[in-house]
């Protein structure tokens, strides 16, 4: 049986500590502004990102994989003897899955094991997370892509997100509802749900207490979950990660709460505050 080398895109918002800790693979997408390209995390970081937003007046935009970066490191990989699991960011909101699909084709496919995960940042990290387990446990490439595609409809993953520019310009929301919602302080809460971003809620008020909501959303689903891991996101929300953080440790028996960080990708979506969490229903 061959070694297996878990891969996954910058989306997944794994911090580096974790994915050499975890000998997981990552690709970096890119940022652009206007006609400036970026490789996430490496080329620049939320701060820097949300640092040229406001100098320049202008949004960041995210940009998929092509299927020639997917090949650069599927053989990378093949060569040293490894077959790949790669877990990537959802088909339903990148192009990036279809190069994977491309480039899979154009070589040794029947070791490259590829897997949809209909999600972004803390619910794709968390998948991630379980891939780890399985490889750990000894399980081959085609038996971790099995039980990924059973785990991936059990994935809940809940975010804060205090700025409404953000939404208004990926058009989960109008302009009224912008204007509004900034009169009356709305923080949505948004939700990936099949693959897609939705508003999940529309709450208002100080960020202490719409964290308070997302806790309860969490606290209702506690008892059927799987604690084997929990995920934690922000992006700049420093304070507002750890006061969750403290509720979430009083409150709730959990074996592993993994923190990340938002990449580039879901900053430039989502905007500066953005705090979120991903867990598994049993």
């Amino acid at each position: 049986m061959h070694k297996v080398m878990i891969l996954t895109d910058s989306t997944a918002d794994l911090s580096q500590a974790y994915i050499i800790k975890n000998d997981i693979a990552t690709i970096p997408l890119f940022i652009r502004f206007n006609e400036e390209i970026y490789l996430d995390g490496i080329d620049m970081t939320p701060s820097s990102l949300y640092h040229k937003v406001e100098q320049e007046k202008v949004m960041a935009k995210s940009s998929g994989l092509r299927s020639a970066d997917f090949n650069i490191v599927f053989k990378k990989y093949l060569t040293r003897g490894y077959d790949i699991v790669y877990i990537g960011v959802s088909s339903k909101l990148s192009g990036s899955f279809q190069s994977a699909e491309i480039a899979r084709n154009s070589m040794e496919k029947e070791r490259i094991f590829l897997v949809d995960s209909l999600n972004l940042s803390a619910g794709l990290g968390l998948l991630v997370a379980k891939a780890v387990d399985l490889r750990n446990e000894g399980l081959p490439a085609i038996k971790i892509k099995e039980v990924l595609e059973m785990l991936i409809p059990k994935v809940r993953s809940y975010y804060i997100v205090p700025s409404l520019d953000y939404l208004y310009i990926g058009r989960k929301i109008n302009g009224i509802q912008k204007t509004l919602g900034k009169i009356i302080g709305l923080k949505p809460i948004i939700a990936i749900m099949h693959g897609q971003v939705k508003v999940y809620k529309k709450p208002f008020g100080s960020m202490e207490k719409l964290i308070g909501k997302l806790v309860a959303i969490y606290e209702k689903d506690y008892p059927f979950t799987d604690i084997s891991h929990f995920m934690v996101t922000q992006s700049l929300a420093a304070k507002c990660k750890d006061y969750l953080l403290g509720i979430i440790h009083e409150r709730f028996e959990l074996k592993d709460i993994i923190e990340c960080d938002a990449g580039c990708v879901i900053s430039c979506h989502t905007g500066k505050g953005t705090l979120g969490i991903a867990y598994l229903k049993k």
